[in-house]
């Protein structure tokens, strides 16, 4: 038997992952949970009564509601306002202005 591995996120080379790493994998692994399960739960909900996958979502967005509501911490003030062009300015950047190039084909 191997050596035993705390359970979590892991980056590439197989380290525990940091916070913003874990939040990132957290939210790409519901991202995905929730587009393979979700249409198969709202075709369940629907063949009760076509209403009920209504409700099922309405339930599902006061959960994540409050969720935001106590687990989000505040958030600090940032060193300066961003301005209205920026993103535009961000453009300038090489590999930005590529991937927003390919984007558009």
């Amino acid at each position: 038997m191997g050596a035993a591995h705390p359970v979590g996120p892991r980056d590439a080379d197989g380290k525990q992952a940091s916070g913003s790493a874990t939040a990132i994998l957290l939210y790409e692994s519901a991202l995905g949970l929730g587009m393979a399960c979700g249409p198969l739960l709202g075709a369940v909900l629907g063949d009760l009564k076509w209403r009920y996958p209504f409700f099922g979502t309405a339930v599902l967005m006061a959960v994540g509601f409050l969720a935001i509501s106590v687990f989000l911490r505040e958030q600090p003030v940032p060193a300066r306002k961003t301005a209205l062009l920026d993103p535009l300015r961000a453009l300038g950047h090489g590999g930005l202005a590529s991937a927003t190039a390919s984007a558009f084909f």
